[in-house]
């Protein structure tokens, strides 16, 4: 699913002012009142004015939330390049916050770049080590890209560094799925559904395809 803060709301503002009369609405002081304000914009399809706003939010208590609805919004418009900049802004603040490194990963993946997928991906092992949280979504998005055995490397390297793949046995199983390898996929299904037990439907999709 890359224009400095101030600059790239001032010229999203203006750019969109001569499309849309509803872009002549004054952008809203309160940050809070700005996120949900977006959220209603966001509902009626006007994506340029959502975006000015979720922009605002960044800087306010929803700033996590705010960042989904820009990565939704850009994705729409086709601009997911210009989520980049605030995200190493972002990151710079909370760099251990997971769901911004997951759409920094996804954004990077959205516009091909491999390499700095990969890139962004160490600098998440090396800023958080020892947690799951990198290794699951990186895999998850090499999955997604139909790379199941570069996944598979990737949850084998999280074993090594972690001490095992408790936490990442979703992955495994589909991973081992997606390479053919039914025995290990039904196992690692099984040792998921202890603590997830509400994966049942999608243990059962995932393994009727079994030969």
């Amino acid at each position: 699913m890359g224009v400095a803060a101030v600059v790239g709301l001032v010229l999203f503002a203006t750019s969109a002012s001569p499309q849309t009369p509803n872009s002549q609405l004054p952008i809203p002081n309160s940050d809070s009142t700005a996120f949900f304000r977006a959220l209603d914009l966001e509902g009626e399809g006007k994506h340029r004015e959502a975006a000015a706003l979720f922009r605002v939010a960044l800087n306010g208590p929803s700033s996590v939330s705010a960042l989904l609805g820009l990565e939704r919004a850009y994705f729409e418009l086709g601009w997911t390049d210009s989520l980049l900049a605030p995200l190493d802004t972002l990151i710079r603040r909370s760099p251990t916050e997971p769901m911004l490194r997951a759409v920094q990963l996804r954004s990077l993946q959205t516009l091909g770049r491999d390499s700095a997928m990969r890139a962004a991906f160490e600098r998440w092992t090396l800023d958080v080590p020892k947690t799951a949280a990198p290794y699951r979504e990186y895999a998850r998005l090499l999955l997604e890209k139909g790379n199941a055995r570069r996944a598979d490397s990737i949850l084998m390297r999280a074993r090594s560094v972690l001490g095992g793949t408790g936490e990442l046995q979703l992955e495994v199983a589909q991973t081992r799925a997606a390479m053919g390898q039914w025995v290990e996929s039904a196992n690692a299904w099984r040792v998921a559904l202890v603590s997830a037990p509400y994966l049942e439907q999608a243990a059962a999709y995932a393994l009727a395809q079994v030969p």
